[in-house]
């Protein structure tokens, strides 16, 4: 950024890009560029597109990393090492040969290979369950580990086009017409009315002579449903769903009144409506409302839609002297659940999403409309000695009050009596009457060793750890001593097959493949209907690319357990990743539908959706997560991105400020330093950066920024020049270590242009240029130097250049 004319047209063509939790800079950020060609150049080419690998989208294109943790940006060169590794395809790349295929030379410094490698695993093995990474082989080299999916560009471009991005000024004729109502989902919206109205009909002439409905209602319904399908239509086309809200998006031209008029005749036929249509919602039949003003038979609305029979199971609380005891709390509300899980009649929300609560102190009622259940089972263990105080209570969430609750004082050695006491209590006051399948699958698939249920509680502790191979070969080892004091227990084996699943996603190692899918069949034969052997098959063959087989495992845990979050999640996975974009939508929806409060499948689905061109929905849902989760961070800057993808700087800016409230790091810092200096905020971005620099001072790239943000404010050109001068240190610093860094050499440039030695800045972009010729980053801040130096043609022909490989090009 200059402050001459020359710089300030070169600011005008050249455009920015910013970084997602990591730090980004502000008027010079990077972004992945395109290495020469190498022998495996097709698949290059092709994973150039974008890939998925795991539970990671990667987007080279854009430099980003979709994981479980939200977006990450990777600097360009570890860009173009992961994606020569992938272009590999899992074989070992020598060093030498990855330094040749991404820095064009075999005498690249080793160690900045290796401090390429170390970042791309810290991006890979975040989130609480590791996920497959790169890995250094033993015989030298590396290679990357995981399923490799490659994007399909065509059909990319197909959902882009798809997702709206035809303007509204173009629909002119029939064809623009037509393409105008698929812009306004007017086709998508009508069909699923007309899906969603006969499947209300069908019901309704199958369920109505049962409940001895009058046959007026029916009618009621017919009409409604005739009535609401143009007016659904009208509206379609009308209103448009922004992140502001609904607006009015009427068409332009000639034939404005015309529109009005019928809009205006169709909104008088909706208000017509709403009358009639309340007065038999909240009067059905010829029951009046009562005394106190609720409606009869209604349940609250928080409430409405959790099945009656449905309940969540909290971690018990530890109450014991010693915190080694948490996995004997933490086992025993674990195992409680695996038991109520095999009862057909119950709806049981997930594990994961129970154990999101340990140790928050949240509303029981808050809680349970988070989770979709009418019920909570909380508890806390007390272990002294021997002795075992349990306290275990069944509330009931619309209300608050305890339907049932017991302490009982035993012997570890009753353990397992509690454990089925408490589980036949809760059947007993939700008074269930249990089928012969049911109630046999109360006690199926346990032991009656005591020991060998302690080793297997502590497995499942080093479970709900972050997954390395030092908490991998522990659970490893407990799970097998459970084993040999008790071969038939069939839930060690179920926690040994989990073992290897988790250690497989982390390792990727063939053989610890072999021994979880052994570990899932050998406790399969003793327990056909344990639910987390068929989730824990289905994500192992997910991993291993074997969809098929992945789909019919997730299908059977549904089986199993129809409202099996995870076995719903697991299929949309699944389908993503299988290249069926509209199956997976579609499940990602049945997840949320499962636990509307829970923030997860929201953020699933709008992380689905931002990489696959409905970034409107994508910020729909991460709208959702802040909602729901307003103490963390991941929904905000999960948003912040989605917004700063579709060019609205603005709520870009303010949902990285939410994220800087909740967790202020370097990188939400710079974010919204970068936010600001965009949209002429400079005082702000200067500020922002500051705060930044206080917790990274050895950051050439931020003091950078403040410099830029600082050049811009009248009365700051010695702030300016003494932000830079220490921009110019510490890049001179590293460059001593890596002198061939082309993107540290390219800033260097930009930091001398700035305080006039283009003379300087000039010999050194020509440097980043010929070590790098196929980096956008370096070209874009080329841009800026040759506009700094007076040398508009090389400016615009860099921007040019660098928007060309993939630069983005919407500021």
């Amino acid at each position: 950024m200059g402050a001459s004319a020359d710089l300030s047209l070169c600011t005008l063509l050249v455009r920015s890009h910013l970084r997602i939790d990591v730090v980004c800079r502000g008027p010079v950020l990077y972004h992945s560029g395109v290495t020469p060609d190498t022998p495996d150049n097709g698949t290059r080419r092709l994973l150039r597109h974008g890939f998925r690998l795991g539970d990671f989208d990667v987007r080279p294109l854009s430099g980003e990393v979709s994981g479980p943790d939200g977006i990450t940006t990777l600097r360009p060169e570890v860009m173009e090492v992961l994606l020569n590794l992938a272009a590999a395809k899992g074989d070992v790349v020598d060093e030498d040969q990855l330094a040749h295929a991404v820095w064009g030379s075999k005498g690249q410094s080793r160690a900045r290979l290796e401090q390429c490698i170390r970042e791309l695993q810290d991006c890979l093995n975040s989130g609480i369950e590791s996920l497959p990474h790169v890995r250094r082989a033993i015989e030298g080299g590396y290679h990357v580990v995981g399923s490799l999916v490659p994007y399909d560009p065509e059909r990319t471009e197909i959902r882009e086009t798809a997702a709206g991005y035809v303007p509204a000024s173009s629909a002119d004729g029939l064809r623009g017409f037509v393409r105008e109502l698929r812009r306004r989902r007017v086709f998508r919206i009508g069909a699923m009315y007309l899906m969603a109205a006969w499947l209300i009909i069908q019901i309704g002439e199958t369920t109505f002579p049962a409940l001895h409905i009058p046959d007026w209602v029916m009618s009621l319904i017919v009409v409604l449903a005739i009535i609401g399908f143009p007016i659904t239509l009208l509206l379609t086309w009308a209103l448009q769903l922004t992140p502001d809200g609904l607006i009015v998006d009427l068409p332009h031209g000639g034939n404005d009144g015309r529109w009005r008029h019928a809009y205006i005749v169709g909104f008088a036929a909706l208000l017509i409506s709403i009358p009639f249509l309340g007065y038999y919602l909240v009067y059905p039949g010829d029951t009046p409302p009562s005394d106190n003003g609720a409606v009869p038979g209604r349940p609250l609305l928080q409430y409405a839609s959790a099945p009656e029979n449905s309940i969540a199971v909290l971690p018990f609380s530890n109450l014991s002297e010693s915190s080694e005891d948490e996995y004997l709390a933490d086992g025993l509300a674990e195992e409680i659940l695996n038991v109520l899980v095999r009862v057909s009649q119950l709806k049981v929300a997930a594990r994961t999403s129970s154990f999101h609560y340990k140790g928050k102190n949240e509303d029981i009622r808050t809680i349970a409309a988070q989770l979709g259940v009418r019920k909570i089972l909380e508890g806390s263990v007390r272990r002294a000695g021997n002795k075992l105080r349990v306290t275990a209570q069944l509330i009931n969430a619309s209300d608050g009050f305890h339907l049932w609750s017991q302490t009982y004082d035993r012997g570890t050695d009753d353990i397992f009596a509690i454990q089925d006491e408490i589980a036949t209590k809760v059947v007993d006051a939700l008074q269930l009457v249990l089928t012969e399948a049911s109630a046999q699958a109360l006690t199926a698939g346990g032991t009656k060793n005591v020991s060998a249920y302690d080793y297997y509680l502590k497995g499942r502790a080093y479970l709900r750890q972050p997954v390395s191979s030092e908490t991998a070969q522990r659970a490893e080892e407990l799970f097998e001593n459970a084993l040999t004091l008790d071969p038939d227990f069939a839930r060690a084996y179920a926690g040994l097959c989990e073992t290897y699943l988790l250690w497989f996603r982390d390792a990727r190692d063939a053989d610890l493949f072999d021994k979880g899918e052994e570990a899932c069949r050998q406790g399969e034969e003793m327990d056909a209907d344990n639910l987390d052997i068929h989730l824990a098959l289905g994500r192992l063959y997910l991993q291993s690319g074997q969809f098929d087989l992945a789909e019919k495992k997730f299908d059977e845990a549904l089986s199993i357990n129809a409202t099996s979050v995870d076995a719903v999640t697991g299929l949309a996975r699944v389908y993503e990743e299988s290249g069926q974009p509209a199956a997976a939508e579609s499940s990602f929806g049945k997840a949320i539908d499962l636990q509307p409060g829970y923030w997860s499948g929201y953020n699933d689905r709008g992380t689905f959706r931002l990489f696959n061109g409905n970034i409107d929905g994508a910020i729909a849902d991460f709208r959702r997560v802040t909602a729901l989760t307003p103490e963390g961070s991941r929904g905000y800057n999960n948003l912040g991105s989605a917004y700063y993808r579709k060019g609205d700087l603005e709520n870009a800016a303010s949902a990285f400020r939410q994220a800087l409230e909740v967790a202020p790091t370097r990188s939400t810092y710079s974010n919204v330093g970068t936010m600001s200096y965009y949209l002429g905020r400079y005082e702000e971005a200067a500020q922002a950066y500051t705060e930044a620099i206080r917790l990274a001072p050895d950051d050439h790239r931020v003091w950078g920024n403040l410099g830029d943000a600082n050049q811009q404010i009248p009365g700051k050109g010695r702030e300016m020049q003494e932000a830079y001068r220490k921009a110019i240190s510490l890049a001179g610093a590293e460059l001593l270590i890596n002198e061939s860094d082309a993107g540290k050499i390219s800033l260097l440039a930009h930091y001398h242009a700035s305080l006039g030695d283009t003379a300087r800045a000039t010999r050194l972009i020509g440097s980043a240029l010929e070590d790098n010729p196929s980096d956008a980053d370096v070209y874009y801040t080329a841009a800026l130097v040759y506009a700094q130096a007076g040398d508009i043609d090389a400016a615009v022909t860099a921007a040019e250049t660098a928007i060309g490989q993939g630069y983005p090009d919407f500021l």
